[in-house]
């Protein structure tokens, strides 16, 4: 934490920090369940202790002050808590838009998210752009430049002054990475949020399922007319096959019978 103090009061130009991540505590009773009884700790205190010299708040939980959602899950400790946060200065609060906590490819970690709207502001120009190494492995890019470089070499071959030239070669070139890049950005943003709605869709699933599983349990402890209460367990495969056996008991006593 010394060290995020540090680096936040050099950049004193910085009037409106966004900090977040995996702080590794929590901040309130609200933000735990389960597990050992919450109580401050050396590295939440800390953690404030930075809220409050920076004026930062947690935006989750001034935009939720009620809701109770958790972004870690531990099944071994049977305990769940949010130790992932964005700390937002008190001054974009205003400018927040929207802040959600979304399944991600995490196995025991949820995403956080955070979206802010400066309408009626500095209007964004174009921003920087930097080249992307990692194009050098897409075969579609590499393709494209070799025929960008023979067209653009053929068209501008009329120049001698070979500095030029080299100026132009360079600007046809990131012209169209430019442009394949944007492209390849926007295609992978539409392609994640398809992914993050199927999960969200996974997890809605999963909790109806499970649910009708405890239902069809309890109508199985009904049936057997037994009761199981052990730990809050519910050992709906022992019921199924205590209906199972039952049933064949008095399936052969009726045979007897005739």
């Amino acid at each position: 934490m010394q060290e995020l103090n540090n680096c936040i009061m050099d950049k004193t130009e910085l009037t409106a920090p966004i900090v977040g991540g995996d702080w590794n505590c929590t901040l309130s009773k609200k933000d735990k369940i389960g597990g050992t009884p919450w109580k401050p700790s050396n590295h939440s205190n800390l953690v404030l202790t930075t809220m409050d010299m920076f004026d930062l708040v947690d935006i989750q939980r001034v935009r939720h002050s009620k809701l109770r959602k958790f972004m870690y899950e531990s099944k071994s400790l049977k305990m769940k808590s949010r130790l992932d946060f964005f700390l937002v200065a008190k001054n974009l609060i205003t400018s927040v838009k929207k802040t959600e906590i979304y399944p991600s490819i995490a196995p025991d970690h949820a995403a956080i998210y955070i979206s802010l709207s400066w309408e009626g502001k500095t209007p964004r120009g174009p921003g920087l752009w930097k080249f992307s190494n990692t194009f050098f492995k897409d075969e579609q890019y590499v393709a494209m430049i070799r025929d960008t470089y023979t067209q653009a070499r053929s068209y501008y071959s009329y120049l001698t002054d070979k500095r030029l030239f080299w100026e132009m070669m360079e600007m046809e070139i990131r012209t169209v990475s430019i442009s394949y890049a944007k492209s390849k950005a926007k295609s992978t943003y539409h392609r994640e949020q398809e992914i993050v709605q199927l999960l969200q869709e996974y997890n809605n699933l999963k909790t109806e399922l499970r649910s009708i599983y405890e239902d069809k349990g309890k109508q199985a402890m009904f049936r057997t007319k037994c009761r199981w209460v052990e730990n809050g367990e519910r050992p709906t495969k022992y019921f199924f096959n205590l209906e199972k056996r039952n049933y064949n008991k008095n399936y052969r006593r009726t045979s007897t019978a005739r």
